[in-house]
């Protein structure tokens, strides 16, 4: 049996572990709250921050095997562990990379990899800041280069007059806004021997108030020519950042029909949840195998399929769910409650899947079971 430590103890940890399961894999997890996510599918719980140099190495010593399901963890303990034998997926450079969204946009850009046009925003004064923010044109869309996630550290600015400043502080680039006609996530994985598996495009609904996924829908509303050249370009953003593992491109289809990369995830990801069910190989797993360097899963989906997000409301609290024995009565859907003690608004809380014989019908049973299930905070 093989140990694997994986660095971060959420949502995507607990279904990790879970998958690991199926393939005898042994699962640690590096997580600093008690009763985090991961702690019920793991074998073992270590309390400690993932960022945190030492407790990264220390952690590391009882597994043969490092991977991660967070961007935001110390590459410096990450080569450190790399250094003494440890097999690390992804490898510390390429999360180096993805932690800097402006080192991430440049180097797809230096590999030809179509994205929006970007520019640092460097200035010793926020005002200066904001005068080149107004140079490069609006609207446009101010992104922090460190620490953004689920929808944090990403603004549109549609005017800056004099003196106005913009809505982020903190070291950023700018981007062009692109008229969006779908938004996708193509999941690539690649093993450390070289063998790639690239899943069907995935379209994503976006959440206009909390900025993060509400919904992923296979099949997307796409010619077979514009999912082709969606896989495409999701293949050589990986393979520019030389990352192994399951990868998350996330794309825009514009309106004028260019395939556009917005942001990689060097990991599982929300919008392949839907993978569980719907797929011959879930993303977990898929992981699971590029990161033993075991042969890929076939990434053939078995039917049309939809997923929705279960998002926190009402106060934060200990968490309380409603209509959970009304989604289990709807034929063909899956649910999937992450067992995060403490709700809030906003937060992921859950997920549920729907697999019926048409896309129509996935939507519409999954918009019921939407409907009838709450996650809320109680006082």
């Amino acid at each position: 049996p093989h140990t694997i430590l994986i660095l971060g103890g959420g949502q995507l940890g607990r279904m990790m572990a879970a998958a690991a399961a199926g393939l005898d894999i042994e699962v640690i997890v590096l997580d600093p709250t008690a009763n985090c996510p991961a702690a019920a599918t793991a074998g073992t719980h270590i309390r400690g921050a993932f960022d945190d140099y030492d407790a990264v190495v220390s952690a590391a010593r009882a597994a043969q095997f490092v991977t991660v399901e967070i961007e935001h963890v110390s590459t410096a303990a990450l080569r450190e562990v790399a250094r003494r034998g440890k097999a690390v997926v992804p490898a510390a450079e390429v999360l180096e990379t993805v932690q800097d969204k402006l080192s991430q946009r440049q180097c797809l850009s230096e590999a030809g990899v179509p994205g929006p046009r970007f520019a640092p925003l460097e200035g010793d004064t926020p005002e200066a800041t904001a005068e080149a923010a107004r140079s490069f044109g609006m609207p446009a869309v101010q992104k922090l280069r460190h620490g953004g996630y689920d929808g944090r550290g990403v603004a549109v600015v549609r005017e800056a007059g004099a003196g106005a400043l913009l809505p982020l502080e903190g070291p950023s680039l700018i981007e062009e806004h692109v008229e969006i006609a779908a938004e996708l996530s193509v999941l690539v994985a690649r093993s450390p021997a070289g063998e790639v598996a690239v899943y069907p495009p995935f379209e994503m609904e976006m959440d206009p108030e909390l900025n993060l996924v509400r919904s992923v829908l296979y099949p997307a509303s796409l010619s077979p020519a514009a999912s082709e050249e969606a896989s495409r370009v999701a293949r050589a953003a990986v393979e520019a950042l030389g990352a192994t593992g399951l990868n998350a491109v996330e794309l825009f289809v514009t309106k004028a029909g260019r395939v556009l990369v917005n942001e990689i995830a060097p990991r599982p990801h929300n919008s392949g949840h839907l993978t569980i069910e719907a797929a011959e190989t879930d993303q977990f797993e898929q992981h699971l195998r590029a990161v033993l360097d075991l042969p890929l899963g076939g990434t053939q989906m078995r039917g049309p399929a939809v997923m929705r997000n279960i998002v926190g409301t009402g106060p934060e609290g200990p968490t309380t769910y409603e209509g959970v024995r009304e989604v289990l009565a709807l034929d063909g859907t899956h649910l999937h409650l992450y067992g995060k003690r403490r709700c809030r608004p906003g937060r992921k809380m859950g997920h549920l899947t729907v697999c019926r014989s048409t896309l129509q019908e996935s939507r519409r049973v999954a918009a019921e079971a939407a409907a009838r299930i709450t996650a809320r905070g109680e006082l």
